[in-house]
């Protein structure tokens, strides 16, 4: 979830069904959720921390540590079993050409 901010108004949702390595769908949505499915884990963070995400400044695991992001979902245990996988995200989408 993207969190609206001083460079973002509102909020953005996105919702990405991984599955063993796979992308099976996916679908996003501005201000309203409730269309989406639910998912086990949410990382929430605000636009700005977000684009810095993106950009590399902040690496997705130290981000929650941090305060940066919020991880809601699953126990941590089972997250940690995923740090990698969630490192590869993050570098996956940041290959993405963007305009901030």
């Amino acid at each position: 979830m993207v969190k609206g901010d001083e460079r973002f108004a509102g909020e953005a949702y996105l919702y990405l069904d991984l599955y063993h390595g796979k992308c099976r769908g996916v679908a996003y949505a501005f201000n309203d959720s409730s269309g989406l499915k639910k998912s086990e884990f949410r990382y929430i963070g605000t636009y700005s921390n977000w684009v810095r995400l993106l950009k590399g400044e902040i690496d997705p695991i130290q981000g929650v540590l941090m305060g940066k992001f919020r991880l809601e979902g699953p126990p941590m245990v089972k997250v940690m079993r995923y740090t990698r996988a969630a490192k590869e995200l993050v570098r996956t989408a940041a290959m993405v050409p963007t305009e901030w």
